[in-house]
C-alpha cells in the first residue's frame, strides 16, 4: 500500500509540477467564477435599474450550466496529460524494467489525476454557490442542498471526462489527438446527438446526455429523456469501458 501511495503521489507531483497547465486550472475554475459575479455586481452597482442583482438562484444555474464545459475541458487536458506522460517522456521504458505491473501503472494514473482536479472543481461550485447567496439580493437565493447537488453534478461529470480522456490517451498514445477529439465530441456531437430524434433512445448512451440528466431541474426540458438510473448507468458503463480498454493498451504497448 505505501508503494502504490508514493505512486500515486509522484503522479500528482508530475501534474503539479505543469505550471502553465496548474495556472489554466486556477484561472477556468476560480477565475471564471470571480469574474463573473464580478462582472455582473459592477453592471449592478452602476445601473440597478436595468440590470438585476449578480446573484440569485437563477444566476447560478446558468453559470454552472456553461461552466460544465469548462470542467469537461480541464478534465480532457489533465487526463490526456497524465495518461501519455510516461511514453512521451521516453521513461515508460524503465518503469517496465523495474518490474512494476503494467496495470498498476496504469491504475494509479486516475486517483492522482482526481487528487489535483477535484479540489478546484469543488472550489468553484462552492463558490459558484457563495456569490449566488451574497449577490442575491431580492431575488432567490440558492440553498445549501441545491449549491451541494449542483458541485456533486460538477465532480461527476469531471469523473467520466477524466476517465474517457485517459482511457483514450491511453489507447492512442498521443495527447494532442486526444484533447482534439474529445473536445469535439463534447462541444460539437454531444449538441448533435441531443437534436436527432431520429436516433430515438440510442441516445441515452451518449454521456453528455447521461450527465445532461443529473443535473438539477432548471424548468427546461432534459435533452434526452431518461431516467436517473439509466443515467448513472451510462456513466458507469463509459467510466468503465474507457479505463478498460486504457489498461488493455498500456498491459499490450510496446515497451
Amino acid at each position: 500500500m505505501a508503494d502504490l501511495a508514493a505512486m500515486v503521489a509522484a503522479e500528482v507531483l508530475r501534474l503539479v509540477r505543469r505550471r502553465g497547465l496548474m495556472a489554466w486550472m486556477v484561472v477556468l475554475t476560480v477565475g471564471v467564477v470571480c469574474c463573473y459575479y464580478g462582472l455582473f455586481a459592477v453592471q449592478h452597482a452602476i445601473d440597478a435599474r436595468h440590470h438585476q442583482p449578480a446573484g440569485g438562484t437563477r444566476s447560478m444555474y446558468h453559470l454552472v450550466d456553461n461552466f460544465g464545459l469548462v470542467v469537461s475541458l480541464l478534465a480532457i487536458l489533465i487526463g490526456a496529460t497524465v495518461a501519455t506522460a510516461d511514453v512521451s517522456s521516453g521513461v515508460f521504458r524503465d518503469l517496465v524494467a523495474t518490474g512494476r505491473s503494467r496495470l498498476v501503472l496504469f491504475a494509479v494514473r486516475v486517483p492522482g489525476a482526481l487528487i489535483v482536479l477535484l479540489p478546484a472543481v469543488v472550489t468553484a461550485g462552492v463558490l459558484a454557490g457563495v456569490g449566488a447567496r451574497v449577490f442575491a439580493g431580492g431575488l432567490p437565493a440558492p440553498s445549501v442542498g441545491l449549491i451541494a447537488h449542483y458541485t456533486g453534478w460538477l465532480v461527476a461529470g469531471a469523473v467520466v471526462d477524466l476517465a474517457l480522456a485517459t482511457g483514450f490517451a491511453a489507447l492512442t498514445g498521443s495527447r494532442s489527438i486526444t484533447i482534439g477529439v474529445l473536445l469535439g465530441y463534447e462541444a460539437v456531437v454531444t449538441p448533435l446527438l441531443h437534436n436527432m430524434t431520429v436516433l430515438g433512445s440510442v441516445r441515452q448512451w451518449a454521456s453528455g446526455a447521461a450527465v445532461a440528466r443529473l443535473e438539477p431541474f432548471s424548468g427546461a426540458p432534459y435533452p434526452v429523456a431518461m431516467s436517473v438510473g439509466t443515467a448513472v448507468a451510462v456513466l458507469v458503463a463509459w467510466t468503465v469501458l474507457s479505463l478498460a480498454l486504457g489498461a488493455w493498451r498500456t498491459a499490450t504497448r510496446d515497451a
